[in-house]
């Protein structure tokens, strides 16, 4: 009875056309990212307390750091990024890699021009050379956030966006971040440094594919969610993906097509 409703397996394809990025800086599982650091840690020191030496654990034993690096994949940078932050907000960011886009910043009536929460702080957008593909179409959201424990040095600075995302109506990667523009400073984030990890909404198994695939054929799978309208884009395209699909499933469908 079980087998009647079995949920589909949650499949998600990783798709590239950067032949460096998929060989050397490929998307994987959670739990090869764990942080150096970390990993040097021992599980245990020796406290003081009162007069005897207890047992005591360090960062090494944390379930919600374990935890975490047990979920979903994660997304490491896939060329060397400069980074310098000048007064009155002046910024600038490169990539070692000529063929990876600038990082961008919306303009700032997105947040609000008077919106004082927004004065010390810059936004940069980051396209990856990467599409997730839902394969099974399951709907799952995915959370998309910042590897913390990864990036300590440089967190200060620079601050990954969290937000939800579906690969079942869309499939590009943007990294969406905050510089702190408090104070000027220059620095460069290394490649394979991880940068997003994507954690499945979903007690399903994760299975991770990539894929090389033809700098064409990424192409046509990202025109699909171009900007076709002027705002609302992701929403009004995902309502006509709906409407076909609950069409196709209607065993009379083609009848009115007639």
């Amino acid at each position: 009875m079980n087998l009647l409703f079995r949920k589909k397996k949650l499949v998600l394809k990783a798709y590239t056309f950067k032949s460096s990025a998929y060989e050397f800086f490929t998307v994987a599982k959670s739990h090869h990212f764990y942080p150096e650091w970390w990993k040097k840690l021992p599980s245990f020191h020796e406290e003081l307390r009162g007069a005897l030496n207890i047992k005591a654990p360090t960062m090494k034993t944390c379930a919600g750091i374990i935890d975490i690096y047990r979920k979903g994949v994660i997304l490491p940078l896939w060329s060397d990024l400069q980074i310098r932050v000048a007064e009155h907000n002046q910024w600038a960011a490169v990539f070692s890699d000529p063929d990876t886009r600038e990082p961008f910043s919306h303009p700032r009536h997105q947040v609000g021009e008077n919106n004082a929460e927004f004065n010390n702080c810059i936004h940069v957008k980051i396209d990856a050379p990467w599409l997730f593909v839902d394969v099974n179409k399951t709907g799952v959201p995915f959370l998309q956030q910042g590897c913390f424990w990864n990036n300590i040095t440089t967190q200060s600075a620079l601050h990954v966006c969290p937000g939800v995302l579906n690969y079942k109506y869309q499939h590009s990667v943007n990294i969406n971040a905050f510089l702190s523009s408090d104070v000027p400073r220059e620095f460069v984030i290394p490649a394979n440094t991880p940068i997003v990890q994507i954690i499945p909404l979903s007690e399903r198994e994760l299975e991770l594919q990539v894929e090389l695939i033809s700098a064409q054929d990424w192409n046509l799978l990202n025109e699909k969610h171009t900007t076709t309208y002027f705002y609302n884009k992701y929403e009004r395209l995902k309502k006509i993906a709906m409407q076909k699909e609950s069409q196709s499933k209607c065993p009379f469908s083609r009848l009115f097509a007639k």
